[in-house]
C-alpha cells in the first residue's frame, strides 16, 4: 500500500504541490488527470524521492521514507511499474 499525506512541494520559493492527501491499496489502479502544469508530474516525482518535498510523509508496505530526495530512495523502493 501506498500512503501520502499532506504532501506539500516547492520549487525554490514557489510552492507547487499544497497537501496531497492519497491512499492506493495493492491491486488498485489509479490515475492522475489535469490540465498542463497542474502538478501530475510533480506529484509523482516527489513520491518517488526524485523532488525533494518541503513536508508531508510517504508511506510505502508500512515503511516511512526520510524527505531527502536522493537516487538511492528512489532505487531502494522497487516501485512496481505497469
Amino acid at each position: 500500500m501506498l500512503e501520502v499525506n499532506n504532501l506539500q512541494t516547492s520549487y525554490g520559493q514557489s510552492q507547487v504541490l499544497f497537501g496531497i492527501d492519497l491512499k492506493i491499496n495493492q491491486g488498485e489502479v489509479v490515475t492522475l488527470i489535469g490540465r498542463n502544469g497542474m502538478g501530475k508530474t510533480t506529484t509523482i516525482n516527489s513520491i518517488m524521492g526524485l523532488v525533494k518535498t518541503k513536508s508531508g510523509e510517504i508511506i510505502f508496505d508500512g515503511r516511512l521514507y526520510p524527505q531527502i530526495a536522493t537516487i538511492q530512495n528512489f532505487q531502494d523502493r522497487n516501485w512496481p511499474c505497469a
